[in-house]
């Protein structure tokens, strides 16, 4: 399986649950992708993006396939939780509405939940809007203030030349409700499946989503809504200017443990993901040599000197989480990551530690940490399976590794 979650339960005394409840407990999810063992990027029905474009201005350097992220369905449309050189809808875009031939599947594929979709004439045969993907134009991850290219698939009606393709994006940060700024209006060059490519400098922020508006006649818009409009969004990641993924108060994972069997070979940065928040907990949605919760988990419930933000940080929405004590003096789970052993990405069947950062009570001898997996694919149901429990070593901040081989499926989650 690709979708996996792992979760962290970290209670004082008491049996292994994957929830406790009790006034000291802690239990946090931590969901991430790995890579099949069989993969195709590419589906039959629609071409690569091409290498070079004759009348625009490509990307100079090939994409490569190791930091390349292929968007999940999450919040509404496609999307790239974490950073990388590019971001690519792939398959999920396909068809329009309810299209006869199509439908798109997860239509309307609208962060706000807009239905800007006509549903009239036939699939590949009229207007729709087949694939977005945007990626770096230097080949390097994108960055606040890079210049990427926006790479759309259309298939286009007749000749294409009634045919229009409106860009718009936003940074706004809340990305179910953007605020869209129009970039530039297309048109195909032909009939059929047709690639535009414009250039865009990425604002300031993070978290972007791009919009591609695809109208028969008509002026631009973010939502023509008619009969063979089709609007789909791409939610994506870049990496900050400046970025600490250690924050002052959390010590690094430390390189290697005595009393444990570590990863023997680095982390590599460019392929290390940064979860962020989806879904009700931290996520990566795309593959990479390890995931990591940052400060996403950071404190406990409405603990004294909380709160965790995002709380209570489950995939079901379970509370488990209890608010007694005072932060960085009683229990709470601090950070989870998960990462390969053998410094390549993590893929179904390979080994992979799990590394959570706890804050211990007085000196950790009644503190207990729960590890849970689940791979079962739905990632808002999770069907917990016990790993294994294991004590801090001592009081404050402590860190516990477990080694654990991944099961099939691409999508997981660690408790």
């Amino acid at each position: 399986g690709l979708n996996h979650v792992i979760r962290g339960n970290y209670r004082w005394r008491g049996s292994p649950s994957p929830c406790t409840a009790g006034s000291w407990a802690d239990a946090d999810d931590l969901a991430f992708t790995v890579y099949p063992l069989t993969v195709s990027t590419i589906p039959p029905t629609l071409s690569p993006v091409p290498s070079s474009f004759p009348t625009r201005t490509p990307s100079s350097q090939p994409i490569t396939a190791s930091v390349a992220q292929m968007a999940v369905f999450l919040g509404g449309s496609p999307m790239c939780s974490s950073y990388g050189i590019s971001c690519d809808s792939g398959t999920l875009l396909l068809a329009r509405g309810n299209v006869n031939g199509g439908p798109e599947q997860n239509r309307p594929n609208t962060r706000d939940g807009g239905n800007c979709d006509g549903s009239s004439g036939n699939y590949q045969s009229d207007e729709s809007l087949e694939r977005l993907m945007v990626r770096s134009v230097d080949g390097g991850v994108m960055m606040e203030g890079s210049t990427v290219e926006i790479v759309a698939t259309v298939w286009a009606w007749s000749d294409g030349s009634e045919d229009y393709l409106d860009l718009y994006y936003s940074n706004s940060g809340d990305l179910s409700n953007p605020n869209w700024v129009y970039i530039e209006t297309n048109q195909p060059s032909g009939g059929n499946e047709q690639t535009i490519v414009v250039q865009f400098d990425l604002p300031p922020g993070l978290n972007h989503v791009i919009r591609g508006n695809y109208r028969w006649r008509g002026s631009p818009s973010p939502c023509t809504a008619g009969s063979w409009a089709d609007a789909d969004d791409l939610a994506f990641t870049v990496y900050p200017l400046t970025v600490s993924t250690i924050p002052p108060t959390l010590s690094p994972v430390p390189s290697s443990f005595p009393t444990r069997t570590p990863s023997s070979q680095p982390i590599t940065a460019s392929v290390a993901q940064m979860a962020v928040f989806l879904g009700g907990s931290p996520m990566c949605s795309s593959y990479g040599i390890s995931c990591d919760s940052g400060t996403l988990l950071l404190a406990r419930g409405n603990v004294n000197g909380g709160p965790e933000q995002n709380r209570p940080n489950t995939r079901d929405g379970g509370n488990c989480d209890g608010s007694s004590g005072n932060y960085q003096s009683d229990e709470s789970l601090e950070r989870l990551m998960v990462r390969s052993v053998d410094g390549g990405v993590m893929m179904e069947g390979s080994t992979v530690e799990i590394v959570a950062t706890v804050w211990a009570w007085s000196d950790g001898s009644e503190d207990y940490l729960d590890l849970y997996y689940s791979n079962s694919g739905d990632l808002s149901n999770p069907n917990w399976v016990y790993i294994e429990t294991n004590q801090p070593s001592g009081g404050n901040e402590q860190t516990i590794v477990v080694q654990f081989d991944l099961p099939p499926g691409l999508n997981h989650v660690i408790r």
